[in-house]
């Protein structure tokens, strides 16, 4: 199996474990497939199917210098209470996501596999209906966690004059699924959609969240950057500027450093705080009108409602763009099937 093949096939097996319809062979298929790409951090799928592995079967898929121990290790027992039924407080799950951001970089790897136990073991709580009560709550307290990393303020922002011109937020959970490696549509949407607007003489203002390529051919930080944007800029200085030009471009890593440090750079399914919860929509620093969130995969509801709740006078759109099986696949508008949207008016 070439590379791209061995990736789409782990994708796929990891797919069936958020599904619950995984068995024990299929589930070592993945960590030895995950062997034979070494050059790519996949430590986040060996923590998801290791923390599922050992709730079903009570034991390790596969023992090495890291994870040995993991099964005593006070974090990893959590997360597979939270398997078992056992629920949480929202606070204890900020705070046991919180113990896992805050492991230091001398075991990075561990980190890795504790950041996918953790994703692992709450991914198909959040996703149920019957949660969505708790599972907002749980949002709420997992992005306090990761932002509390940066001493990122979420909910203060820059306020722009816009002399009656509206603004709007694009960001996307990024991450496609499986085999599709797309152009980021979405930076390109948002350069398009500020030049029509000072075209047509109406004051539209976009702030576009951008970050590195990891399932895209290329991510949106590529995109500006090779349209010649400096996105090594002081916020407030870019803020200015997106009034001057109708679009602002931030990139993350300038935003939240540190966050960006442990998350970029790894492959991801199971997004629980990037997708699920809506963090890259938060990121954006400046007060806007409309948070436009593209959502790769998971349930569109629970996202809205933890926008919502976060910032309830704001209009809200998550979508998800559709494969031709009906399962979210990107978090843009799709092209080859439909694309389910959530929405909120202020």
């Amino acid at each position: 199996m070439k590379e791209g093949e061995i990736i789409n096939k782990i994708v796929e097996l990891s797919e069936k474990v958020g599904d619950g319809n995984i068995n024990k062979s299929e589930i070592l298929q993945a960590i030895d497939l995950i062997k034979k790409i070494p050059n790519k951090n996949f430590n986040v799928y060996k923590g998801y199917l290791t923390v599922y592995y050992f709730y079903k079967f009570k034991e390790l898929p596969f023992i090495n210098a890291i994870n040995k121990n993991i099964i005593k290790d006070e974090r990893f027992i959590k997360c597979i209470a939270l398997l078992d039924g056992i629920v949480s407080s929202p606070p204890a799950i900020g705070g046991l996501f919180l113990s896992i951001l805050s492991i230091s970089d001398e075991e990075i790897e561990l980190r890795d596999i504790l950041l996918g136990a953790f994703y692992g073991c709450l991914w198909s709580f959040m996703n149920n209906q019957k949660n969505l009560k708790i599972a907002v709550d749980y949002g709420i307290e997992i992005i306090k966690s990761v932002f509390n990393l940066d001493n990122f303020n979420y909910l203060k922002k820059i306020k722009l004059n816009t002399r009656n011109g509206k603004i709007l937020s694009l960001a996307g959970s990024g991450k496609k699924k499986r085999n599709f490696k797309l152009l980021n549509i979405s930076s390109m949407s948002a350069a398009i959609t500020a030049a029509v607007g000072k075209e047509i003489k109406e004051n539209i203002i976009v702030e576009k969240i951008v970050s590195r390529a990891t399932s895209s051919t290329t991510g949106s930080s590529d995109i500006f950057e090779s349209m010649g944007v400096n996105l090594d800029i002081p916020i407030h200085k870019m803020a200015k500027i997106s009034l001057k030009t109708n679009l602002g471009v931030f990139d993350i890593n300038n935003i939240v450093p540190r966050l960006n440090h442990i998350y970029d750079g790894r492959l991801y399914n199971v997004q629980v705080f990037a997708g699920l919860v809506g963090g890259a929509a938060m990121v954006c620093p400046i007060e806007v009108d409309l948070i436009n969130y593209g959502l790769t995969r998971g349930l569109n509801k629970v996202c809205l409602s933890i926008l919502s709740k976060l910032y309830p006078d704001k209009n809200i759109i998550v979508l998800s763009g559709k494969d031709t099986r009906g399962k979210s696949a990107m978090d843009q508008v799709s092209i080859i099937a439909d694309t389910e949207i959530a929405q909120r008016k202020d």
